[in-house]
This record gives structure tokens, sequence and C-alpha cells, in this order.
């Protein structure tokens, strides 16, 4: 009979942790280890859910939790969390303006031939 988790461990958190307002959350590199009654452990981090997503956490600047859930064969929920930052977008790291471009008209100053 398997062993219950009784705890998952953050070994790595995720490559990015600092973004702007609307940017998709990334989880590359986050690795959580799960802990087992029987004193085993096993690398979890294919396994994890997101109880309330993860498009939701970049909607507002500020510092924010992650939630992660891990629930083994028994349904034994054990929860962590990681921080993430949240910016308002600077000019350079805004996306693509879609305004207009201003057009300049030089053809006052062409000389006709």
């Amino acid at each position: 009979m398997p062993a219950h988790v009784y705890k998952i461990k953050i070994l790595n958190p995720p490559n990015v942790t600092t973004y702007c307002v609307g940017d998709e959350i990334s989880i590359d590199g986050l690795k959580v280890q799960a802990y087992f009654h029987n004193g085993t452990s096993e690398d979890v981090s294919d396994k994890l859910s997101f109880p309330y997503g993860l498009d939701e956490y970049t909607s507002t600047p500020g510092v924010k939790r992650v939630h992660i859930e891990y629930v083994d064969f028994d349904t034994n929920l054990v929860t962590t969390f990681f921080t993430i930052t949240v910016k308002e977008p600077t000019s350079t790291e805004s996306t693509e303006s879609t305004e207009p471009t201003e057009t300049i008209d030089n053809t006052e100053n062409s000389e006709t031939l």
C-alpha cells in the first residue's frame, strides 16, 4: 500500500517570478518534492495542480502567493505556494503599440524637375 503524503516542499522556484500586469505565468524551472509518512520522497513537479488557476494572479499589480496543490492516491491534499511580483508595465516592457504612427509629408520641400 502506498504511503500517504504529509507535505510538499519547493526545491526550486520557477525561473521567472517577476511579471507585468497581464503577463502569463510560467512554471518552468519549478521543482517540488513530496514527502511521505513511510520516509520516502518523490519529485511531483509534473503532478501539481493550481486551485486558483494561473491567469488571475497577474491581473493586478502587487506581491502574490501562487498556490500549489498535490493530491496523493488516497485524496490526501497538501499545499504550498511560491511568491511572484506583478508590476505595471513600463514603456520598454509594453507590448507593441496599437496607436497610429505619425506620417510626415515632405512634399512641400521637394523640388519639381
